[in-house]
């Protein structure tokens, strides 16, 4: 009977099935408040990712509204150029049957052309004030809407956020400086749009000459006349349309009336100008702490400081091209703004140099470091403490309680 150990193992039982139970409730709290942590990352990427992307779109739509401003003045400018090369011709003197037939077919020319373009070019300058008035109101507009739109798409994943999910973003874009309106864009000079569509002004000038206004044959005006422009169109900035206003109303000294726009002077690709940052708060985790006080033998938490259930992220837009932001290939004679490479990306987080609205709190605490690790010791130094019902019970807790490192950290 000394030697009769029947039964032992229900003892050890006893005492391994509340442990085991109790690992059980720790684990799985652990583990829920990790993929919170994960998912709510995951939740912030997305929020800045997103205003990223339709801040891009709105930079790729401003530059189309570029492109439609040159072919705007791909008509104009043909017209412009061939009104003074018909009249000419039709001012000479002739004495010859083919001369004057050439005289008289520009003056007829000259008088169609002149009624088709003072039409054009009043229907132009409505056009290109609506296009200049899109154009505003995207650069100003497109910043909130993706703030917006961050906030929509955190809401679609709500397993790791309040009822109420609120994105708070941050950005330059934001906020007018100066000539910028809120987009990294800025008024460019008139002359551009023009330049933009001397490649094709030459292929216009001829179908009017042709097509409209029936020109081109024998004893006829069109070649000659085609001849004459050729030399305005082969420098269409220098037309007076394009000398008019020139340079843009928020330049010193500038014009009026609608513009192009170009990058803004101090935005360049990967600068603070480019920047966008989110910043998402979670639900509580009094849910997944209960698990781990099941496993503490009543032993109760405190509340986790609600600033340190946040997650946040950077993203920027920037103009897909081969080289520096300066060089030819890239925006060095502001092509950024004439072609729609536009796109979005994320990156580390790094603090902005600039000023801009709301920025104190990207600066001191999204992006500072030290504010980081003043909380990081914060937590080490509250996980030393002693449990509320008393000191450590246990040479493990005591362990636990003085390390630096550890699963809890």
């Amino acid at each position: 009977m000394a030697r009769d150990r029947r039964g032992a193992i229900v003892v050890l039982g006893a005492f391994m099935a509340p442990l085991l139970v109790g690992a059980l409730y720790y684990v799985v709290s652990v583990a829920n408040v990790l993929m919170q942590r994960e998912g709510l990352q995951h939740d912030a990427d997305a929020a800045a990712f997103t205003a990223a992307v339709v801040d891009a779109r709105g930079m790729n739509a401003i530059a189309v509204i570029n492109v439609l401003m040159s072919a705007v003045m791909g008509v104009v400018l043909p017209m412009r150029a061939l009104q003074p090369a018909y009249a000419e011709i039709a001012s000479r003197g002739c004495h010859h049957h083919c001369p004057c037939a050439i005289v008289a077919d520009a003056a007829r020319a000259s008088a169609e052309l002149n009624g088709r373009a003072t039409m054009v070019e009043q229907q132009a300058r409505d056009l290109l004030a609506a296009l200049s008035d899109a154009q505003d109101a995207i650069a100003r507009e497109a910043p909130h809407l993706g703030a917006e739109a961050a906030t929509r798409m955190a809401a679609r994943h709500p397993a790791f956020l309040p009822v109420t999910p609120r994105v708070d973003t941050y950005s330059p874009s934001l906020g007018p400086e100066g000539c910028r309106l809120g987009l990294p864009v800025e008024q460019d000079e008139f002359g551009r749009a023009c330049r933009q569509a001397k490649p094709y002004v030459d292929a216009i000038a001829y179908r009017i000459a042709n097509d409209t206004l029936h020109t081109i044959g024998a004893c006829q005006s069109g070649l000659e006349a085609l001849g004459i422009a050729s030399r305005s169109l082969a420098s269409p900035d220098n037309l007076a349309i394009c000398r008019e206003n020139a340079q843009p109303p928020c330049s010193v000294g500038g014009g009026s009336g609608p513009h192009p726009k170009k990058v803004f002077h101090e935005a360049k690709n990967g600068n603070d100008y480019m920047q966008i940052w989110s910043s998402l708060q979670g639900k509580p985790f009094d849910a997944h702490r209960s698990g781990v006080e099941v496993a503490s033998y009543d032993t109760k938490g405190s509340d986790p400081m609600q600033e340190l259930n946040t997650s946040f992220a950077q993203a920027e837009i920037y103009f897909d091209c081969d080289g520096s932001f300066g060089s030819s290939s890239c925006n060095g004679n502001e092509h950024a703004m004439w072609t729609t490479r536009w796109t979005a990306r994320l990156r580390r987080v790094h603090k902005p140099e600039i000023s801009f609205e709301n920025d104190a709190f990207v600066k001191n605490t999204i992006t500072d470091a030290d504010h980081w690790n003043a909380a990081r010791t914060a937590l080490l130094t509250k996980r030393r403490e002693p449990g509320t019902d008393g000191p450590a019970k246990s040479e493990a807790s005591r362990t636990l309680l003085g390390a630096e490192e550890g699963p809890l950290q």
